[in-house]
């Protein structure tokens, strides 16, 4: 019996699959999160500097009310991830679409399950074999956020094994988080760095 949890190869040449990514378990999301807070810190701590130091003012003051400020947003930053957690119920679906020209990360709304994904993976291949009892669900266009990764401008990808991850950076200030299951990470991961001449 086919495994409709699998990466799937439909009908327009592009592999589809369904991925669910827990909140709680996989820190990947708060790690983004912290990145974004220390690079805004380091940059206000640029900028201080170079303005108290053009003023020909004490520099040390400035950066340790920066830092003050900036411990205290990331501190309340953790209660309030976990609040957002519980309401997406711990967990966001996510649908990856993948040719040999890149790959595309779909952030599903809350309501919407891995499994209506999988689903909707299994109307598109039914429809193409005119078996219309398989068509499932229509895509999730409200609220969807999309991540695009063009494999010809990825320089490095990175491969984290224990969380599902593949992340696929194309400068310091762009990146793409790619989730797949145990069973097609391997070939996902190879497939991939096939096709970035680039990358590292």
């Amino acid at each position: 019996m086919e495994n409709k949890d699998k990466v799937q190869l439909c009908p327009d040449g592009k592999y589809r699959w369904a991925y669910e990514v827990n909140m709680y378990r996989n820190p990947t999301i708060f790690y983004v999160i912290a990145n974004m807070f220390l690079i805004c810190y380091l940059v206000s701590v640029v900028l201080f500097s170079v303005i108290n130091f053009c003023l020909d003012e004490e520099v040390l003051p400035s950066i340790l009310m920066l830092t003050g400020v900036f411990l205290f947003l990331f501190l309340i930053t953790i209660p309030a991830y976990l609040v957002i957690a519980a309401i997406m119920g711990g967990t966001y679906a996510a649908l990856f679409v993948m040719d040999e020209k890149g790959i595309e990360h779909h952030q599903m709304p809350k309501k919407v399950k891995k499994l209506q994904l999988i689903n909707t993976i299994g109307g598109w291949i039914g429809a193409a074999k005119g078996d219309m009892g398989m068509v499932g669900l229509s895509l999730f266009s409200s609220g969807v956020q999309v991540t695009k990764t063009e494999f010809k401008h990825v320089h490095s990808v990175k491969t984290v094994p224990r969380r599902n991850l593949i992340k696929l950076t194309e400068a310091w200030y762009s990146w793409n988080h790619i989730y797949v299951d145990e069973e097609d990470y391997n070939w996902v991961c190879q497939y991939i760095k096939d096709h970035c001449p680039t990358a590292s």
